[in-house]
């Protein structure tokens, strides 16, 4: 054993984003992570994002910044394989309305009256964009592991469902960041 411990997937992709932040053309350097034999890069990250979540009891666990760093890897992972930000951006606009209606009923009855049950519904909007077009599919995988894993209801429901918020935003960001096109 030589005592060299090898990268991961996540660790060899915020390498690749590191490089790619200062670039002038980021989308040039971000391809690397849609290349490979077998599994790519970004889509072993993706994975290996999604195994974290799925261990984890809850969104309590995940700092912000934690879900922004894997937002930004899943994001532009996405425009490494070439997803149209018009395939997520319906998802956003969902997001965005779920948003305002918990804020309203935050402002009406209080964050303890808060329920998780919209934000499931957003999986089905998900699993539909993803029958449309598979390469939303790792985004899918993502967001449905972070919605399993708010809670139920209360405060803590009402603090971890903006961590979701934000995560989705973080991808979408970012994914326009990196250079998604608009079709």
């Amino acid at each position: 054993m030589t005592g060299v411990s090898k990268m991961t997937a996540i660790e060899e992709c915020m390498k690749i984003l590191e490089d790619a932040r200062y670039s002038d053309k980021p989308w040039e350097k971000i391809k690397k992570l849609a290349e490979g034999q077998g599994e790519s890069p970004g889509q072993k990250a993706v994975e290996e994002i999604e195994k974290i979540i799925k261990s984890k009891k809850d969104l309590e666990e995940f700092s912000s910044k934690e879900l922004i760093e894997y937002g930004e890897i899943i994001g532009a992972y996405l425009v490494a394989t070439e997803l149209k930000t018009n395939q997520i951006r319906k998802f956003l606009d969902a997001i965005r309305q779920l948003e305002n209606n918990v804020a309203r009923k935050v402002v009406e009855k209080g964050e303890k009256d808060f329920s998780k049950e919209e934000l499931l519904l957003l999986k089905v909007h998900l699993a539909y964009a993803a029958g449309r077009e598979r390469k939303v599919k790792p985004f899918m995988r993502a967001v449905n592991a972070v919605i399993d894993k708010a809670r139920e209801k209360g405060k803590e429901g009402f603090e971890d469902f903006k961590k979701v918020v934000k995560f989705i935003e973080s991808i979408i960001a970012y994914h326009k960041f990196y250079g998604g096109k608009e079709n």
